[in-house]
């Protein structure tokens, strides 16, 4: 059988990314890209902090020539030791460092690469000399050094022989973390904190195309943002007139195209904005899309059904090809970099090759788990008797354990007579399906539920749904209200509410609250409402739909798409196109993504598409 591998580490292998023969036998295609245009910046909003695995990861590129001789090349990328030695050797010799861009806060490693010949390197953290390392001096080598300490890492070469040089530096664990930018504030109903938009050319200038963002996501590690858009004037050379998939770095204002192959060739996909699939790997190295363009990869053309879900590095710019038939949805696990969950609508052949699998219908929900030998399939939205049901909008949790999915099908779970769209959760280890779009008491909604979202710990799953039987006090007619839903207890915490809990009521343009997003530490939750009364001041006057955080612990509301000056936005806003599980927040919880038409949220003369929908990011949260 022939398999589909991905590299357990921060990029793809270079072998090839396939699904299986049972898929009418499709050939490895190439997965060795090109450097990546731009360096890996400084995070411009919250940075990732964890406890064991620091999310930044820094090459060559993203590295700075500090010391040594004059003239030599800055860090360029090249394959072979002799090539490398000859053009950078002379000014990477004595006393030439290599300066980290981020800072260590509490210890951890360095790793970098240095040879091939006999030399010294001195790790220096925070201006302090941690450690001496000898060089090889027959071949380059890679090597780890833990350390203490706080501050700016640095690899010095202290003595070295021609031909040395430092390749690599990675800077990882401890509790490594980019410094924030913007801090959390404490203000009124209306959130003032600092305003960017992002989906500008690097010289900062929106886009003149009246067609607008069609999906955007962040990336967990806050660093770029990842979206979809109609554009002939954000990278130069791309004026196709097509959609492509833009990545921002918001440090720098760089911006360049990851829809194009290996080489570089842009995308031929001329469809329209609708199923425009963003997703990223959970250490911010990858980007799932999809595509109708079939030659992305060197994979033949046979490639069963359009759209195409493909993987992208934007480390290396290295791409595979991974699913047919995928819709605007896919979910990579939070814990496991070989298992993707994801929507198709080539059902009746993945049928073929899962295992048990009775019967296909509708656009269904699928898990690939990618290995060295061969790859398995797994029915997320499955009967009992094995039969593969309609899903859509499909989030991983970040366990990694489960997977929640909405679906029209009446038979996942016995009792399901409500003829409606509900949101079920797929245990993976024990294949249970669970429908928790439901009351406290397990009693089934009265009206279709949607958008499911976990929380960061695995325990919630928050989503939207027009029952007006999930809890009491519900009374706005059957319009969408935004739920929290504590998957092992049932109880349901309603969260497009007022301070006081309230429900808003029907009433002028207000039709409901969509797309939730939890913060970060799991406290918050960001959603678009068209309500004009959720915050007590009653001074959303703008007649359109927001973006609103709810504080669950202390019940605050604020409504957040806003200038820093308070001026609240002259169109309608959402964070219904923010793709991904989390794809909305920053990793420290004080900056939020949304989407608006708005055209007084940026500077005069920088968004210039006269109400058409454009990416911003919000601080001070």
């Amino acid at each position: 059988m022939t398999t589909a591998r991905l590299r357990p580490a921060r990029t793809l292998s270079p072998a090839a990314l396939v699904l299986s023969a049972a898929l009418i036998g499709l050939a490895p295609a190439s997965l060795a890209g090109p450097p990546a245009a731009t360096a890996t910046p400084v995070a411009a909003v919250g940075a990732a902090s964890a406890p064991t695995r620091a999310a930044t990861t820094l090459d060559d590129r993203a590295l700075k020539l500090s010391k040594g001789k004059k003239g030599a090349k800055d860090w360029a990328k090249v394959k072979s030791s002799k090539a490398y030695a000859k053009t950078l050797s002379r000014g990477l010799r004595k006393k030439a460092t290599a300066t980290t861009k981020v800072a260590a806060t509490n210890g951890g490693t360095v790793t970098f690469q240095a040879g091939p010949g006999r030399g010294t390197a001195k790790i220096v953290v925070g201006g302090k000399a941690v450690a001496t390392v000898k060089t090889s001096n027959k071949k380059t080598k890679a090597t780890t050094v833990a350390f203490t300490g706080a501050g700016v890492v640095e690899i010095t070469v202290a003595k070295a022989r021609k031909g040395v040089y430092l390749d690599r530096v990675d800077l990882a664990g401890g509790t490594t973390t980019v410094p924030p930018t913007t801090q959390p504030t404490t203000q009124g109903p209306i959130n003032t904190g600092p305003l960017s938009m992002v989906s500008t050319s690097a010289g900062g200038l929106g886009s003149l195309s009246n067609e607008g963002i069609s999906a955007a996501a962040m990336s967990p590690n806050g660093l770029y943002v990842a979206f979809w858009a109609r554009a002939d004037d954000l990278v130069p050379g791309v004026s196709d007139g097509r959609f492509h998939l833009y990545l921002k770095t918001l440090a720098t204002g760089a911006i360049r195209v990851l829809d194009a192959t290996q080489a570089g060739v842009l995308s031929t996909d001329s469809q329209p904005e609708a199923n425009r699939t963003i997703a990223w790997r959970p250490d911010s190295s990858e980007v799932l899309f999809s595509s109708w363009d079939p030659n992305l990869t060197a994979a033949p053309a046979n490639k069963i059904q359009a759209p195409y879900l493909y993987s992208k590095s934007v480390v290396d710019g290295s791409i595979g090809w991974l699913a047919a038939g995928v819709t605007s949805f896919a979910s990579w696990s939070g814990t496991n970099a070989t298992q993707i969950a994801f929507v198709t609508s080539a059902t009746s052949t993945y049928c073929s090759i899962i295992p048990g699998c009775t019967g296909a219908s509708g656009p269904a929900a699928v898990l690939i788990t990618i290995t060295n030998g061969s790859d398995s399939y797994q029915g997320i939205s499955t009967t009992a008797s094995g039969s593969l049901r309609p899903a859509d909008e499909i989030a991983f949790s970040p366990d990694g354990t489960r997977v929640a999915f909405s679906s029209t099908a009446t038979d996942l779970v016995p009792g399901d007579t409500n003829a409606a769209n509900d949101v079920f959760v797929k245990t993976l280890g024990t294949a249970q399906v669970q429908r928790i779009s439901t009351d406290a008491g397990g009693g089934q909604a009265n009206a279709e539920s949607s958008y499911p979202e976990w929380s960061p710990d695995s325990t919630r799953v928050a989503f939207s749904s027009r029952a007006t039987n999930l809890a009491p006090g519900d009374i706005n007619g059957g319009e969408w209200d935004v739920f929290a839903k504590n998957v092992a207890s049932g109880a349901v915490t309603p969260v497009s509410v007022d301070v006081n809990g309230a429900f808003q009521i029907t009433g002028g343009n207000y039709s409901g609250s969509l797309r939730p997003k939890w913060s970060p530490d799991g406290t918050r939750v960001a959603f678009g409402s068209t309500s004009y009364s959720l915050i007590a001041c009653q001074c959303d006057t703008n007649n359109g739909s927001d973006v609103y955080v709810k504080n669950l612990v202390t019940g605050r509301l604020q409504l957040v798409d806003a200038t820093a000056a308070g001026q609240l936005a002259n169109s309608d806003t959402s964070i219904f196109h923010a793709r991904g599980q989390g794809g909305a927040w920053a990793p420290d919880g004080h900056a939020l993504m949304f989407l608006s038409q708005a055209t007084n949220l940026a500077p005069a003369g920088v968004d210039r598409n006269a109400f058409a929908r454009d990416v911003f990011v919000k601080g001070g949260l």
